[in-house]
Parts: structure tokens; C-alpha cells; sequence
């Protein structure tokens, strides 16, 4: 059994402490994600919330949030909550393109948000698995500490199966 589907098990018995595993899964995940020091805050079956540190590593040289960083925790934030609900050995799922647009410069911590609705999920994993290929968008926002917005993020997204479950 995976990581994944342990925590996701633990996240039935024990809320607290499955958050508290989820916020090391950039430990476990990418060597980038630890050297921003991304967090993850809350990751359910239809959002995810992760925080950026105001961190030295993270900022230019006049000491605001590089949009590089937003970024990346933009495309972090989206590929965590479409791989929760794919399998790693049978789906496959690639950022194909990524549109940003940024409302103001970030001194603060940020929090990088991305919703998926039920409907809309469910609709795009029952095509993956008939073995479509999906293409389909997650907007993600950046706010800073006053919830303020700093940036949006509009990723597109590749979603395939590898191999189509039997139907039926």
C-alpha cells in the first residue's frame, strides 16, 4: 500500500493527524517543494489549501514573493488534489499549459487555493476511466495574509488512464 492511500485511510480515523502527515508531503513529494518550504494546510476531496513561507528562499531582491514560487505552488496545489483521487500506477496526469495573472506584489506568507466541484470531478474521472484522455482547467488563487488576492493561476490539464478499468 502507498503513502497516499494510508493517509487517506488515517484521514478517516484520525482527522487531526492525517493533516498533520499531509502538511510533510512536500517532504516526500519534490526536493523543491521542501526548499520553499510549502505546507499543506487542508487537502479534501474538493480543495486544497497550501501556504508559501515568507521565506529568504522565496523572495526577489526587493523582498517580495517571486511569481515563479506562486507558481509553482500554484501547480503543486493542482496536481495534489487531481492525484488524490487517481491511481499513481494506473492514471497519468500533466500540466499542459498554465495562464497567470498577478494583482499585486506578495510581503507576507500567501496561501495558494484550488477548488474542484463534484459534479464537474466526477465527470472528468468517470471519462478516465471509460480510458478517454481529459483535458480540463483548475483555477487556483493566491491570497495574502489579509485575504487579500495576489495572483490567479489557470493550469490545464492532461488527465489519462493508462490502462481502462472493465466496466460493468
Amino acid at each position: 500500500m502507498d503513502l497516499r492511500k494510508s493517509l487517506f485511510q488515517l484521514e478517516q480515523l484520525s482527522p487531526r493527524l492525517a493533516r498533520k502527515l499531509w502538511e510533510l508531503t512536500p517532504l516526500m513529494s519534490a526536493p523543491l517543494t521542501l526548499v520553499m518550504g510549502f505546507k499543506v494546510k487542508l487537502l479534501t476531496d474538493t480543495s486544497v489549501e497550501v501556504e508559501i513561507p515568507y521565506g529568504r528562499q522565496n523572495r526577489n531582491e526587493v523582498g517580495q514573493l517571486q511569481s515563479s514560487v506562486l507558481i509553482a505552488a500554484a501547480e503543486y496545489a493542482s496536481n495534489m488534489l487531481w492525484k488524490r483521487h487517481l491511481n499513481p500506477e494506473l492514471d497519468q496526469v500533466r500540466l499542459e499549459a498554465l495562464q497567470s495573472q498577478f494583482f499585486k506584489p506578495a510581503f507576507s506568507a500567501v496561501r495558494v487555493r484550488a477548488s474542484l466541484g463534484e459534479i464537474e470531478r466526477e465527470k472528468v474521472l468517470r471519462k478516465i476511466r471509460s480510458g478517454e484522455e481529459v483535458t480540463c482547467e483548475l483555477s487556483v488563487v493566491v491570497t495574502d495574509e489579509k485575504d487579500q488576492t495576489v495572483a490567479s493561476v489557470n493550469g490545464h490539464w492532461i488527465l489519462k488512464t493508462l490502462r481502462p478499468l472493465a466496466l460493468g
